[in-house]
């Protein structure tokens, strides 16, 4: 009997209705198997070799009998590395004879066309994926079990540290959300029929004017009041747009209203019903499989966006025409000055223009260029995406964690360093400041492409982390405070 290895309850059934008496279907509930909870479980020399438990005793012992029993096996779980290497960990506990079958199975969709085709394509266990979230695994062990200990003494026994958490930290103690250092100037004009329009400053040669110093805006703001102002010139010209591509999870959680674990849980709860494509498989398009769903608040809004946007990806390319217009502005006193600006159909169409007719100067307005945003959880999960830390389901899990551990706190949608945030990120950049730079991150992208070796990563992790375990270590820790009960007042 074939045996196929689901993530949960739900798809099991979904299965077992679909493939009927042929196929013995169980579920692994996530983690089945990981390092030992009571010791490091990594034996650092030579390689770094993991040891692996049950940690969930009854579900391992009931997959590996199943494993044991089955005449070939299919891995149907998450999409994800850690996903593939919880298979694979779970097939070494289960001691799987060598010459037994053993396939990766994608479920991409939910329906009965998508499971029939991924069942139809299987692949091997891919060992590159594997390497990669064994990479990032240790990474997280070494940094959770040596460094936690280490800062519970120096800052408070509920203080955990994590390898991604602290990349994230990072991102968001170095970020600074800087004043604007340069400036346009757009002005506002209305037609004699009281049209208005919006234009910006440019130079002889059609550049937009930046000014360093707000004041020289602000002069020239004054100087237009009293200005003579015309339609110098008008073009034409004709723009193609393509329609934008469906969504992936990355522009998903940047367009949805919602936090970005909020979007991957509502995400993946379509993706359970059948009614969209799995949300995990990074930088995959996100593909409604039902147009017509019975749907209702966060969730139906989310799919909306996915159905819209995978709706308009269809449409032909559409070509338009967008007009430009030069005016010019004339002001006299004790010398002549020419400002010349351009103008041209955004958002607000431009109004019916004629060349060399008057326009009025209404209102002008600095607009800050150059600017620092503040982070949010969905930039700096998506700088972890980009360095190549982790797949963004996981970025977005660690980014979440800030959040969830008191190290920041969302201020308008921006996230904020809290004291104890503040405190451990200046621990760590005490002791452990060339451990978590950008440069030094371990790439588990590279690893599951192959142009980087797990060994060479950690071995790299680790010629920088036990240095400053030692120095650490060394670090007198301040005594304990003692416990001082007051008497309750009457």
């Amino acid at each position: 009997m074939r045996l196929i290895i689901v993530s949960t309850p739900a798809q099991a059934k979904m299965l077992r209705s679909l493939l009927g008496e042929s196929w013995r279907i169980e579920v692994c509930m996530g983690t089945a198997v990981d390092l030992p909870a009571d010791k490091l479980g990594i034996d650092i020399e030579p390689n770094f070799r993991p040891t692996y438990v049950a940690r969930q005793p009854r579900i391992a012992k009931r997959l590996t009998k199943a494993i044991y029993e089955a005449e070939a096996i299919y891995i149907a779980t998450e999409p994800t590395m850690e996903a593939e290497a919880q298979a694979w960990r779970l097939l070494k506990l289960a001691q799987t004879p060598g010459e037994r079958p053993v396939m990766r199975v994608t479920l991409r969709g939910l329906t009965r066309e998508g499971i029939l085709a991924a069942l139809a394509t299987p692949r091997p266990l891919d060992k590159r994926l594997i390497e990669a979230a064994e990479t990032l695994r240790t990474a997280e062990r070494l940094t959770g079990y040596l460094l936690t200990p280490l800062a519970r003494q120096a800052l408070g026994a509920d203080v955990s540290v994590g390898y991604l958490t602290s990349l994230a930290l990072k991102q968001l103690a170095e970020h600074k959300a800087e004043p604007p250092s340069r400036w346009l100037l757009r002005a506002r004009f209305e037609t004699r029929t009281g049209e208005a329009f919006h234009a910006d400053l440019i130079t002889p040669e059609g550049r937009r004017v930046t000014y360093d110093v707000v004041d020289k805006g602000e002069q020239q703001i004054r100087m237009l009041r009293t200005a003579a102002s015309w339609v110098a010139d008008l073009a034409e010209r004709k723009v193609a747009h393509e329609p934008a591509p469906p969504h992936t999870l990355q522009t998903l959680i940047q367009a949805a209203p919602f936090a970005p674990s909020r979007t991957l849980s509502l995400a993946g709860g379509l993706y359970a019903r059948g009614l969209i494509t799995s949300p995990l498989i990074d930088d995959a398009f996100l593909l409604p499989t039902d147009q017509t769903p019975s749907l209702a608040g966060d969730a139906c809004a989310l799919y909306d966006l996915i159905f819209e946007r995978a709706k308009a990806a269809d449409d032909e390319p559409t070509i338009r025409k967008q007009r430009y217009a030069l005016i010019r502005a004339w002001w006299v006193r004790d010398q002549s000055v020419w400002l010349t600006f351009r103008a041209r159909d955004s958002d607000t169409p431009l109004p019916a223009l004629v060349e060399h007719d008057s326009v009025y100067f209404s209102e002008g307005e600095l607009v800050p260029v150059g600017t620092t945003a503040p982070l949010t959880e969905t930039a700096i999960a998506t700088v972890l995406y980009t360095l190549g830390t982790a797949d963004l389901a996981t970025a977005i899990a660690a980014v979440t964690a800030l959040t969830r551990e008191g190290y920041a706190e969302a201020v308008e949608g921006a996230l904020r360093l809290t004291e104890r945030g503040a405190a451990l990120n200046a621990w760590l950049d005490q002791h452990f400041a060339d451990v978590f730079m950008n440069d030094h991150a371990i790439s588990v992208n590279q690893i599951a492409t192959g142009k980087l070796s797990r060994l060479d990563a950690l071995r790299a992790f680790w010629s920088r982390l036990q240095p400053a375990l030692g120095a650490a270590s060394a670090v007198p820790q301040p005594e304990p405070r003692p416990l001082i009960l007051h008497p309750v007042e009457a």
